[in-house]
């Protein structure tokens, strides 16, 4: 797991981790706008799946936005709802590796 401060940094890590399974972000937080996030993850790294935990402030009333991501976790404090839907798109986006180790992450945690 890596932890970026911002949208620079997170951009850092993208260009420079090679290993990245999956991306949580929150989108309210990114300076540009959740539009400009998407963008730029489409352009640059379109199969690297995608959740946004957020208040959901800017994706509710754009569809668009929202089927960017595999997954949208509206922030509840509940971590558990972020939990379930980690696990669900991995299992969506890399159904292999849970195939191969039994439904269970592989002990690597790397993709192929």
């Amino acid at each position: 797991m890596r932890l970026a401060g911002d949208g620079a940094e997170l951009l850092r890590i993208l260009e420079e981790d090679k290993t990245l399974d999956l991306l949580i972000v929150d989108p309210d937080v990114w300076p540009e706008g959740v539009a400009e996030l998407v963008k730029r993850l489409q352009a640059r790294w379109p199969s690297l799946p995608a959740v946004a935990h957020t208040l959901v402030t800017e994706l509710m009333d754009r569809p668009a936005l929202q089927g960017a991501f595999a997954a949208l976790i509206e922030k509840r404090g509940n971590p558990s709802l972020l939990k379930a839907a980690v696990g669900e798109v991995l299992r969506r986006s890399y159904p292999d590796h849970f195939a191969a180790a039994g439904g269970a992450r592989p002990q690597d945690g790397r993709r192929p």
